[in-house]
């Protein structure tokens, strides 16, 4: 083993690849302390915050989307004007089967006919009817308040006399001085 170590020691080609070899691990070791050091300071230096800016839009821009989208726009207060409700001649001319009725301020809208329990669901005959109710849901127009009301058969409702016909419809009559309007309130349109 010692005349090959002074065999490598006087070969030219050897001597070269250790010198080599040896500069290499010097400054690998030299560049791997100087760059923890420069770590070691950036992580010492404080950086300056900046807030993050968005793209903002340009006036004119906000004005040509605000203008797209005005068809779009349903204020509460275009809502009322589309339900301020009738006058009283034209709820005089209310006639035929409808799904909302408007009374004075109010609209009235049937929602169920409960039937208490041991009376047939089929047709009613008159001594039934005094086990049959009407849930009527009344909407104050000015004030948009709601409430939920219940009616016996041949009772008074605003003003109309209310007839439960079947479990989906009442019959609302009333004398007016053209002659009897007669109402059909009914849950939902039947399809044809």
């Amino acid at each position: 083993m010692a005349t090959e170590l002074k065999m490598l020691l006087t070969n030219k080609l050897s001597i070269f690849v250790v010198v080599l070899t040896l500069l290499w691990l010097l400054v690998d070791v030299t560049t791997r302390l100087a760059g923890q050091s420069e770590a070691y300071n950036n992580t010492h230096e404080l950086t300056e915050i900046k807030p993050l800016v968005l793209p903002q839009l340009t006036t004119k821009v906000v004005e040509q989307l605000n203008l797209a989208y005005q068809q779009y726009d349903t204020n509460k207060e275009k809502s009322l004007d589309s339900q301020t409700g009738m006058t009283a001649t034209e709820q005089a001319k209310q006639q035929g089967e409808l799904t909302s009725v408007f009374i004075d301020d109010n609209k009235i809208e049937l929602k169920a006919i409960i039937v208490n329990k041991g009376v047939d669901e089929g047709v009613y005959t008159s001594h039934e009817h005094s086990n049959i109710n009407a849930l009527i849901l009344t909407t104050d127009i000015k004030s948009s308040e709601q409430k939920i009301e219940k009616f016996s058969h041949d009772s008074q409702v605003y003003g109309y006399h209310l007839v439960i016909e079947n479990n989906t419809q009442v019959i609302l009559t009333k004398q007016q001085p053209q002659g009897l309007q007669e109402i059909i309130l009914t849950m939902y349109k039947a399809m044809n």
